[in-house]
């Protein structure tokens, strides 16, 4: 059974850009991809789990007026209850 898990950070009323901290999502060694960042021009605004770009990075940059949303998904549901 496949879990996922959703984190998003929003700033929708925000004139700057917030630098999100990007955790590692869990031990079993998935990485965050970004599904959705609504300041970037369509079709790279939304995109599939399987299509999202991976985060290999520590923050992410979510812009002004912006809402992103990083998903991870782990094979078990153990994989996440450490």
């Amino acid at each position: 059974m496949a879990v996922v898990e959703v984190s998003a950070a929003v700033a929708p009323a925000s004139i700057e850009a917030v630098a999100v901290q990007v955790l590692s999502a869990d031990q079993s060694g998935e990485t965050w991809r970004r599904c959705v960042d609504t300041y970037l021009d369509a079709p790279d605004d939304i995109c599939s789990w399987a299509d999202a770009p991976e985060l290999h990075c520590s923050t992410y940059r979510a812009q002004p007026r912006s809402v992103v949303f990083r998903v991870a998904k782990a094979e078990e549901a153990r994989a996440l209850l450490v």
